[in-house]
């Protein structure tokens, strides 16, 4: 089923919620504008203790369809617009994988990677995250992962005119 992950695993490392005045659909929306953006434009968080040392930090974000995940390109994107315009999500499953580059000379070398997965809950005027660190060296603090991809979300809400995600709590493990 699109946007759910079958094996979602039982464990996490991250939990978090975030309060919210808009519409289910019009939060999922956003959510998925989110992810089709950062995978459009090759973005990730832009941490100066990365910079310092010349590393670029860029993610891709799957959304789930059953057992596998499908990079969120402007197909995938419209197919999700669709399945929320029929109805919301009660859960939206991604995988996300934090890309780490070393940029020297002007050439880019491939770091090791590190692989999430992602749930958001919905209910009323509450949204829930669950993180869960597949693998990979956590270059990347899960709570910047977190951050950054919060800021994103809010971002497409402020340019559908919605007030921004405020965080009740997040806990790491």
């Amino acid at each position: 089923m699109l946007g759910v992950y079958d094996n979602f695993p039982e464990l996490y490392h991250c939990v978090a919620e975030y309060s919210h005045s808009t519409q289910p659909k019009r939060l999922q929306r956003a959510i998925i504008e989110a992810a089709h953006g950062i995978n459009r434009n090759g973005e990730g968080p832009s941490l100066p203790e990365f910079k310092e040392h010349g590393i670029t930090v860029i993610v891709d974000l799957g959304v789930a369809d059953g057992v596998t995940f499908t990079y969120v390109d402007s197909e995938v994107f419209n197919e999700c617009l669709e399945a929320i315009e029929k109805k919301a999500f009660e859960t939206l499953d991604f995988i996300c994988i934090v890309r780490y580059y070393n940029v020297r000379s002007g050439r880019r070398r491939p770091l090791k990677f590190d692989y999430h997965m992602v749930r958001f809950t919905f209910r009323d005027k509450a949204m829930g995250i669950i993180v869960y660190h597949e693998r990979g060296v956590r270059h990347l603090a899960i709570m910047s992962l977190v951050d950054f991809l919060i800021q994103k979300i809010n971002g497409a809400l402020s340019s559908m005119g919605a007030k921004p995600l405020v965080e009740n709590y997040i806990r790491t493990l």
